[in-house]
């Protein structure tokens, strides 16, 4: 009888202490503390979780709950802990953002499987994630579809490599447009020259060194060429008088050739001119013309 008087005591502790949880207003949602969250706003976990201050954090049902954020596309792990006495935490694991593809039309997030995650604005995208000039579309079942399946692994590989090598946060672009090649460019602007070959893990080592002496070196824009084979080649951007990149500078290939082809007729006519003048002149005399000829020409100009 003692046993069962014990057993029955012990029976409405329990039920008191969680009927006292669950209605006193002690164990009430006052906090919420949300971790880990970076593209997810803490203003939409909020909502979707439907969280309150007048709701008993023993009343909530954390496995729903979870289910409701494992939802949205940004997230890849979620777990909710009530901590007493009036807490939710929310400890969130985002999916990995590997590039931000472009193809001239739309950007699109995508994780290190080359899945999709969103699209996004270019007004809104992020600076800190290399945005990768490709050709791919957007599928209406939201999936990203490569033109080229290769290019699109040779990209993974790539993105992997960079990682590896701790140089990601110094990559600002990537573009892969180009058959076989690769041309990435540098936050600290320079440009980098690759080629999409199977030596492309050697030479993302050989371009992590070159990127750290440059950097402790204090060199800043510049070319790295590592598509020539064995040897790698940097060419720094040299500025003119007035403080320009000459690299830089663009002139039309069909001016450079008709200006110096006609700069050349000119100066072949003058030496006929003056050697036809004067035939049976000594060479430093005809030098002497050559010179008089010149300063006439200066001053009529």
């Amino acid at each position: 009888t003692s046993k069962v008087v014990i057993i029955f005591s012990l029976i409405l502790i329990v039920v008191i202490v969680l009927y006292t949880s669950l209605n006193s207003g002690i164990f009430n949602s006052d906090n919420i503390e949300i971790e880990g969250n970076k593209y997810v706003e803490s203003e939409y976990i909020i909502k979707a979780l439907e969280v309150n201050n007048n709701k008993n954090i023993f009343r909530y049902n954390i496995k729903d709950m979870e289910e409701i954020l494992l939802n949205n596309k940004y997230i890849d792990k979620v777990e909710i802990k009530r901590l007493l006495p009036n807490t939710l935490k929310v400890s969130i694991i985002e999916k990995e953002i590997v590039a931000n593809l472009y193809n001239e039309e739309i950007y699109c997030y995508i994780d290190k499987e080359g899945n999709f995650i969103d699209e996004i604005d270019e007004n809104n995208k992020d600076n800190e994630v290399i945005t990768v000039h490709i050709d791919y579309n957007k599928t209406d079942s939201q999936e990203i579809k490569f033109k080229n399946e290769e290019n699109k692994k040779r990209l993974l590989y790539l993105l992997e490599y960079i990682k590896e090598e701790g140089i990601y946060k110094k990559i600002d672009n990537i573009d892969m447009t180009k058959p076989n090649s690769i041309n990435m460019s540098t936050k600290e602007d320079i440009n980098i020259l690759l080629n999409s070959d199977e030596e492309l893990k050697y030479n993302i080592s050989r371009l992590a060194m070159i990127l750290a002496d440059l950097q402790n070196k204090k060199q800043k824009g510049g070319e790295i060429d590592l598509s020539t084979g064995k040897y790698a080649l940097y060419r720094p951007y040299k500025l003119s008088p007035i403080g320009v990149d000459i690299m830089k500078i663009k002139i039309p290939y069909k001016s450079v050739v008709v200006s110096s082809v006609f700069l050349g007729v000119l100066i072949s006519l003058q030496f006929k001119t003056i050697n036809l003048e004067n035939e049976g002149m000594t060479t430093s005399k005809k030098g002497e013309q050559l010179l008089i000829e010149l300063k006439s020409l200066k001053k009529e100009s």
